[in-house]
């Protein structure tokens, strides 16, 4: 009886480790959307960013709304927005985007309500970043 026990308990743990390294699919598509962002950039090693939320739109499809940071044209650093629309595998840039499917209110003063995935990109980006 012990012994079933024992092997019951080491299962369900084995279980729950092997579940634990499967990001949450939200979090797969934040990763996903971070790097198409980064990766048509004019230069992709200044990406960072700021703050990712995986959000739904009215027709219940994932959003993934990244607030960056990264090198512009002139070498500068400047602040963006990207939406990632997971779906389409297609991003779009732009203040104007971001607020309108990412904010809540008549002027987009919150974020609407979601999955927030900054720590999970950054390490994914950190560690895309290590590789090379």
């Amino acid at each position: 009886m012990k012994r079933t026990l024992a092997t019951a308990l080491l299962l369900t743990a084995c279980a729950a480790a092997q579940n634990s390294d499967t990001p949450k699919p939200e979090i797969a598509q934040a990763i996903q959307g971070a790097r198409h962002v980064r990766d048509y950039m004019k230069d992709p090693e200044s990406f960072r960013v700021n703050l990712v939320t995986v959000v739904q739109d009215k027709k219940g499809r994932n959003r993934v709304c990244i607030a960056l940071r990264s090198k512009n044209g002139f070498g500068g650093y400047v602040d963006g927005f990207a939406v990632y629309h997971p779906e389409s595998d297609k991003a779009w840039d732009g203040r104007a985007n971001y607020e309108s499917e990412c904010m809540n209110g008549v002027f987009n003063q919150t974020l609407k309500t979601g999955v927030d995935a900054t720590d999970a990109v950054k390490a994914a980006l950190k560690a895309d970043r290590e590789k090379e």
